[in-house]
């Protein structure tokens, strides 16, 4: 190892480590009469010639004070994140502070700020993805997935399954994976997003209409095809899934859930399929536009909420 290189490995400790650090410098002090002499990592012990000094320095921010705005002060509270990367936080805290301004109420707002402490333990789980999905993704993934999170085994273990890290359960991951085998894998991860906080204790009557998902996307789709002969298979599963979310799963009625196959095979046309597909698609050009915004809001701006 040359000194440029302990050099680059000291500055490394300040710019991966936890944050919080600015204005990385470094500094060459050697003695003129032996620089360039690479004796760095030659000196006996007791030897008291001039060698290679290089220093590497840089500023430990303070915590910011009362009057620092929300966005500061959940870049603060992400400082020391052991499973996060400069730009997971970065990112994160953006994307969290988007959703905490566009919230109404203070409980949203609290909500939304404490989701910052659910980051890390999301990561610890998704950092073994950072080979296969770029950091917006991840941090897009797991913004969204924040505010619900309550780091139970059954969601950990929920998604771990869904993201294909372990083997998935028969009754539910394994019908839903054969249900969505033409979406593209951008699509499928937002599909978590809408169904991990299902796995939370606490909504066993909610997990139980989760576990017919599978079946009733199924259906959904061979009705679709039906109306929409011409869509290719991603295309009908990709509005399938959407459709047994935003009108079956998210529906907490059981009679209204229940006025949802009837009126996808009697009242649904061609026509409103494709308009209800380039709606759907339509969500991805929202996001593009503004970067911070979270997918159940791009979904809501693209006309595909059961609330919109």
């Amino acid at each position: 190892m040359n000194d440029a290189q302990h050099m680059y490995v000291v500055g490394s400790y300040f710019q991966f480590s936890a944050g919080g650090w600015s204005q990385l410098k470094g500094y060459d002090i050697t003695d003129e009469k032996t620089k360039n002499s690479n004796r760095f990592l030659n000196m006996g012990v007791g030897d008291s010639k001039s060698a290679n000094l290089f220093v590497v320095s840089s500023t430990r921010a303070a915590k910011p004070g009362a009057e620092a705005g929300p966005l500061r002060h959940m870049q603060a509270e992400l400082w020391e994140t052991p499973f996060m990367q400069p730009d997971d936080r970065r990112l994160c805290a953006e994307r969290i502070h988007a959703m905490y301004q566009l919230a109404e109420t203070s409980e949203d707002k609290d909500r939304y700020f404490n989701s910052i402490y659910r980051l890390n333990e999301i990561y610890d789980i998704l950092k073994v993805m950072n080979k296969v999905l770029p950091a917006p993704i991840m941090a897009l993934f797991a913004a969204n997935l924040a505010p619900n999170w309550t780091n139970s085994d059954a969601e950990k273990e929920a998604l771990r399954e869904g993201l294909g890290l372990i083997n998935p359960r028969d009754e539910f991951w394994k019908p839903l994976g054969a249900a969505t085998t033409n979406l593209q894998a951008e699509d499928k991860i937002w599909l978590l997003v809408d169904l991990i906080p299902y796995f939370a204790p606490g909504n066993e009557k909610g997990k139980a209409v989760l576990l017919t998902l599978p079946a009733v996307m199924e259906d959904v789709a061979s009705v679709l095809k039906e109306k929409a002969p011409d869509l290719d298979d991603g295309d009908i599963q990709l509005l399938a899934s959407d459709l047994a979310l935003t009108e079956f799963l998210f529906i907490e009625d059981e009679d209204e859930r229940a006025k949802f196959g009837p009126w996808l095979k009697d009242t649904v046309t061609n026509i409103d399929v494709n308009a209800m597909l380039k709606n759907r698609k339509g969500y991805k050009d929202v996001l593009g536009t503004r970067n911070t915004i979270s997918v159940a809001d791009a979904k809501k701006a693209a006309g595909i909420s059961p609330t919109a």
